[in-house]
């Protein structure tokens, strides 16, 4: 056989994917609120929302951190995110709740580009 493949190998527990591109920027976090890794955001006068349409929202972007705010306030924390690149559908969420096939897919007008990540197998070397 000479042809080339490039195969890679990803946790189904994993976000990026791989060649993703990110930015920096202030989310503001709801008081008593965990923001978990794979959030979808939306970019309002500035900084960083959690979204909760996706659909006719600007500037979307992914959290890849979780963050909690555990005062009674809401308070802003700086943040990276994801702008661009191949992340895991299945790990998405819009708002608190999963985000469905169809929202994931708003994601793609952003250069993000959800990917279902099946689990074939796995190994423990206990």
């Amino acid at each position: 056989m000479d042809k080339n493949y490039e195969n890679e190998l990803h946790q189904s527990r994993e976000l990026l994917l791989g060649n993703n591109f990110f930015s920096t920027g202030i989310l503001t976090v709801p008081a008593n609120k965990k923001i978990m890794e794979g959030t979808i955001l939306q970019t309002a006068s500035g900084k960083f929302t959690v979204s909760t349409a996706a659909a006719g929202e600007v500037g979307l972007c992914v959290a890849v951190d979780n963050v909690v705010n555990a005062s009674d306030t809401a308070i802003d924390v700086a943040v990276r995110v994801c702008i661009a690149g191949p992340v895991n559908s299945e790990l998405l969420l819009l708002g608190s709740a999963k985000a469905t096939a169809a929202q994931a897919d708003l994601l793609r007008t952003y250069s993000i580009v959800p990917v279902k990540v099946n689990q074939c197998g796995s190994v423990d070397n206990y």
